[in-house]
């Protein structure tokens, strides 16, 4: 059988005329793949110089058998796309399992026609590279994570120093942070006996995998313009830090025409609703001795508005804990909601002590959050500070992108740093409805991890009208959220912004400032206690009266120029001048309950100097039925009338008797009756007998009227003085509704205590 072949020549190397031998094929196109060689008959060809074959009659006479038959020559180029990035910083590459090429041997496969041919089958084997992710890996308890550490470790490798754990001494291991692994790596240490879940977490570092940039901040407003970093280094320690004396004398601190989310916190109750612009109003103490930490990203301490403020060295967070200050933030969430905690003019904790946590933005997770609480714990601990300690969370995580063990052990944290006294506040979301971010929800009593101390805080308008923000009945209280100013990192500048964060931010400040005011604030209970204690509904504003306005809106307690909400635990000379004499009091004021108790009179003394028996007019038991202070001196019954034969009878010992005088009765001759005339009807003192038509006489005190009441002159109270805060615009306005007791005038006029308004008062004597 005669074998047919079918090749083509083209011109350049490898045709050039001659006689080619029997043997392997002449180069008809690419090398075949090393070590692959075509072992077949293969017949002497003559290659004229026309460059034309020409090829023998017949096989070689030695071959008796001849097939046609089919081989294929793969040159086949196989490439592999590996993980297009690892994690950043993340272990070695973990060698897959060998991959055989059968299935890519049809690329750019040639078919070879001749006799004799067979199949030349070759395997290759390659090394590839399995997909990898960061992980975070949870225990189930903190105490116990000894095996965890090993497996994790001899799984890494070499690249075990990659391994980030987050621990403190006090409570353990919170978590695990593998930078780079496989679905396998992770399957197997999920099985882990002492694991309570592993998985990818959410956050920019992440963003690739999820297909979206997560930012829990709860705080809105546009993008920064660029994402520039700030870096700054603190060299200061506390040796370094300015002391100031906590006797300083306090004083109350104006700030005229603030905007009306300022204005709000200070607006005592009892007023008129609160107006566009307004004074702030705050004590100078200013939350002196406290300590705010702010958790979040990073910050600029240089800001102008940070002049005033001092300090501590940061924490550094982890994975990939940062250096020192930065902040790549394109919201510069964080030094908008520290401006708001303790900036020097849109703050309200001026002089507390800030320490901040900061971490890389671009490497972000939800848990460099449990991080930072692990380090707030054991900063606060280390410096026994608790007491003096608030915590600001502005952050909401979607419930459905945590897991049960990241939240148990984040309620965990907040717990142990509530243990320590340390007040927690942290913002309801910015979402529609009920909040359903964490921490907000450990608010809510059913929540399983339910927190009670924990202070969750929702927006209002400066109004103190109701934002369309996350908001529940569990809700601890409402702070402006709504078109809030607050410094941002670029030099000098500021931006109004929207969320619950800055509300947060701002009972934050506040928290802090009652504990500087109160140092028996000693718990997160108390210091939630006195923020829903003072906080009360703002009024209604006359254009918007069907808006909702919630009860729980907070205020700062600085009333009359001075702050009740300061501490009257004490008496001491030392606790009165630092207090500047401002003690907490219930608004509205109530009077305290009186118990009335029968039996014998006591305490008895025994001895001499135990002085006398009560005795007077003043005392059960006196003989006097009228105060003798009540007669005119020379009333011939008046104790202090000389000639009185009962001068200076104080106690009523002597018997009062009344002279009679007999006459002899006769007859009257009878007259005319006359015309009656009026008698006059002389005044009668306060204190006196009177009748209804008597006339009193005497002066009372300011806001009290003259009158006989039940058959004695006395002092009354004039129902129609204005209230306390009754705005004016002009007196006729006040002279419309109420009256001024006799002698007093009424004038519609400014007070310290009005931020700014007129109000109607009654005052002694003519207006200047």
């Amino acid at each position: 059988m005669v074998a047919i072949l079918f090749l083509s020549f083209p011109a350049g190397p490898g045709s050039n005329p001659g006689i080619y031998p029997e043997g392997g094929p002449p180069p008809i196109g690419p090398n075949p793949p090393p070590g692959l060689t075509l072992k077949i008959p293969w017949p002497q060809i003559t290659i004229g110089p026309d460059r034309k074959p020409t090829y023998p009659d017949k096989p070689d006479p030695e071959e008796d058998i001849c097939e046609t038959a089919t081989a294929s020559v793969c040159t086949t180029t196989l490439s592999y796309g590996i993980v297009a990035k690892r994690a950043a910083e993340g272990a070695a590459p973990t060698v897959a399992p060998r991959i055989p090429s059968e299935g890519f041997q049809k690329l750019n496969e040639r078919a070879v026609t001749g006799c004799g041919a067979s199949d030349i089958t070759s395997t290759t084997s390659i090394q590839g590279t399995a997909t990898t992710n960061p992980r975070v890996v949870i225990p189930r308890d903190p105490g116990s994570v000894n095996g965890i550490r090993t497996t994790l470790q001899q799984q890494l490798g070499g690249s075990a120093l990659d391994l980030f754990e987050s621990r403190t001494d006090q409570l353990g291991t919170m978590f695990f942070f593998v930078p780079a692994f496989t679905d396998d790596q992770t399957a197997a240490i999920w099985g882990h006996a002492q694991v309570a879940d592993a998985y990818i977490p959410w956050g920019p570092l992440t963003a690739a995998y999820w297909g979206l940039a997560s930012d829990p901040t709860s705080g809105g407003g546009p993008p920064a313009g660029d994402d520039d970093w700030f870096m700054e280094t603190q060299n200061s320690t506390k040796s370094e830090l300015q002391e100031r004396s906590i006797l300083a004398k306090r004083s109350e601190i104006v700030q005229s025409n603030m905007p009306n989310v300022m204005a709000l916190l200070s607006w005592p109750p009892g007023m008129s609703p609160v107006p566009y612009e307004g004074d702030y109003r705050f004590d100078s103490s200013a939350g002196e001795g406290t300590y705010v930490y702010d958790l979040n990203y990073g910050a600029q301490p240089s800001h102008p508005e940070f002049s005033d403020v001092l300090f501590h060295l940061p924490l550094l967070p982890g994975p990939y804990p940062v250096s020192g200050w930065m902040e790549n933030d394109p919201k510069r969430h964080r030094t908008m909601c520290l401006s708001k905690v303790v900036g020097k003019t849109v703050g309200i904790a001026r002089k507390a002590t800030v320490v901040a946590t900061v971490w890389d933005f671009k490497k972000s997770i939800f848990d460099h959050w449990l991080d930072g609480l692990t380090k707030v714990h054991a900063d606060i601990s280390n410096g026994a500070r608790g007491a003096k300690s608030v915590i600001n969370i502005s952050v909401s995580m979607p419930q459905n992108r945590v897991s049960a063990a990241f939240v148990d052990k984040m309620a965990l944290l907040i717990r142990e740093i509530i243990k320590l006294g340390a007040a927690v506040i942290t913002g309801s979301g910015n979402s529609e409805g009920n909040p359903n971010g964490y921490p907000a929800l450990f608010g809510d009593p059913a929540n399983r991890n339910y927190i009670p101390e924990l202070v969750v805080v929702g927006a209002v308008l400066g109004s103190g009208i109701l934002s369309d923000y996350s908001n529940a009945p569990w809700v601890t209280c409402y702070a402006p959220g709504i078109s809030v100013e607050m410094a941002t990192s670029e030099p000098s500048l500021y931006r109004t912004a929207h969320g619950t964060s800055y509300a947060s931010a701002a009972v934050a400040g506040l928290a802090a400032y009652f504990r500087g005011l109160d140092p028996t604030l000693t718990t997160a209970a108390r210091v939630k206690q006195r923020i829903v204690d003072l906080a009360y509904r703002r009024p209604a504003i006359p254009n918007y009266p069907n808006e909702r306005y919630p009860d729980k809106v907070v205020w700062n307690g600085q009333m009359n120029g001075r702050s009740v909400a300061g501490d009257c635990s004490g008496s001491s000379k030392t606790k009165r001048q630092s207090r500047g004499g401002s003690c907490p009091v219930a608004f509205p004021p109530q009077a305290s309950p009186l118990t009335f108790r029968t039996g014998p009179a006591q305490p008895t003394c025994a001895g001499t100097g135990c002085g006398s028996s009560c005795a007077g007019f003043f005392c059960p038991g006196a003989l006097l039925k009228q105060n003798p202070d009540f007669l005119d001196p020379r009333n011939p019954d008046s104790v202090q009338n000389p000639d009185s034969p009962y001068y200076k009878d104080w106690e009523g010992t002597i018997t009062r008797t009344t002279t009679t005088t007999s006459t002899t009765k006769t007859t009257p001759t009878p007259t005319p009756t006359p015309t009656p005339t009026p008698t006059e009807i002389p005044g009668v003192p306060i204190g006196g007998t009177c009748t209804s038509n008597a006339v009193c006489e005497g002066d009372c005190p300011k806001g009290r009227l003259l009158g006989c009441l039940n058959g004695v002159c006395n002092c009354y109270i004039d129902q129609n003085i204005p209230p306390y805060g009754t705005l004016c615009f002009e007196v006729q306005g006040c002279l419309n509704v109420y009256y001024c007791a006799l002698g007093d005038t009424m004038v519609c006029e400014e007070r310290d205590y009005s931020n700014g308004e007129k109000v109607c008062l009654c005052i002694k004597g003519s207006s200047s």
